[in-house]
């Protein structure tokens, strides 16, 4: 099987064993006397593969000639399954409706299911310099013209730079109410997507009492 070894600056080894580290992505520290196994789609797998795959710079190939001769075997590969990328970010009790009185009630007037808009902004130039890409939630509105209305108040206040290297993308969440808890039925994180369901609520939530103090 080819293994690939990458290095960053603090000497800590990557192993990626198949293409891509599509088989499996080992770390060693330095001092450490075991290798430790990276599990796909975890936040730590995540930016290990980014710095190594998408932004070069963060770690150096090395040749496997130039290693110890002394390394450590690498331990069986975990079966799985493992989580998800989204198991990460949902919360791991439920979420109570009781929490987000006003986005609850207007929930109760939809027949107890939405469909939002979710902003996520991408720093372009992090993107293409820095250690990778990453989405970052922003905002979440009811519809596509607030999304949109918001976009273009965000454009007119950045300065030019800002205009030039910020995007956002859209993503649609349904969100429902169930037994008097709040589920997300279709949420799915998109590649280099990092936000979190809790995020948009209270997003919303936020807004949602402001037409009520309005």
């Amino acid at each position: 099987m080819d293994v690939e070894y990458f290095r960053d600056d603090v000497e800590t080894l990557i192993a990626c064993l198949g293409t891509w580290g599509a088989v499996a992505m080992f770390r060693l520290r330095q001092g450490d006397q075991e290798w430790e196994f990276l599990v796909p789609g975890s936040p730590t797998w995540d930016e290990v593969h980014q710095g190594i795959y998408r932004n070069m710079h963060e770690y150096r190939q090395v040749d496997p000639a130039a290693l110890p001769s002394n390394l450590p075997l690498f331990p069986e590969i975990p079966k799985g399954p493992f989580p998800k990328r989204e198991d990460y970010v949902l919360p791991a009790t439920p979420i109570l409706a009781s929490s987000y009185p006003a986005l609850t009630t207007f929930l109760r007037r939809r027949n107890g299911t939405i469909t939002v808009v979710v902003m996520l902004l991408e720093d372009r130039y992090e993107t293409s310099f820095g250690d990778g890409e990453f989405l970052y939630f922003s905002n979440a509105f009811f519809s596509d013209e607030n999304a949109q209305r918001y976009v273009e108040r965000c454009q007119s206040e950045w300065d030019e730079p800002q205009r030039a290297w910020y995007r956002f993308h859209t993503r649609a969440l349904t969100i429902a109410l169930r037994n008097e808890e709040i589920v997300f039925p279709d949420f799915k994180l998109a590649m280099f997507d990092h936000y979190s369901p809790i995020a948009v609520l209270q997003a919303l939530e936020a807004q949602q009492q402001r037409i009520g103090d309005g």
